[in-house]
């Protein structure tokens, strides 16, 4: 196997809604235990992930090395965080191992009708021996987007 899917399904899409996630292989056969996933970054979070990858590299010293000591502490929590929350069950936790001792190219693909789940930075998954992303890729996949309402612009 050298591709493992993640299914996210929810009855109310949308960011207070909770989610049950799901393992399935490339056909699409349901592997594991379904467990629930809530959603924890804040649009907080996610502004200081925007300024550590977009802004701080401008000017990094003084204030901002604090600031991005501190959100570095962030993305290593939250690596462990979403890997926990997926692969706390050993079913689920033996598949993803499978995939890491199977050949490359591997390849974990999260797959949603929500698009909410998307913005969540996969690419910080993490378990003891360091970052998924070294060793797989990280796909994200919008299936049949559910209808979303339009958010309000406003000039700056």
């Amino acid at each position: 196997m050298n591709d493992l899917r993640i299914l996210f399904t929810s009855d109310t899409p949308g960011e207070a809604a909770g989610y049950r996630a799901q393992l399935a292989d490339a056909k699409g056969r349901r592997l594991g235990v379904e467990v629930p996933f809530t959603p924890f970054l804040t649009e907080d979070d996610y502004e200081d992930l925007r300024w550590y990858l977009e802004d701080y590299m401008d000017l990094p010293d003084g204030g901002a090395v604090v600031r991005a000591t501190r959100i570095e502490r962030d993305l290593e929590e939250w690596g462990h965080r979403l890997y926990e929350a997926l692969f706390t069950p050993q079913d689920n936790r033996a598949f993803l191992q499978e995939l890491l001792a199977g050949p490359a190219p591997r390849r974990l693909t999260v797959a949603t009708r929500d698009p909410v789940l998307l913005r969540l930075p996969w690419e910080l998954m993490a378990d003891a021996a360091g970052s998924l992303a070294q060793r797989l890729s990280v796909r994200r996949q919008l299936e049949e987007p559910a209808a979303t309402e339009p958010r309000p612009a406003q000039l700056p």
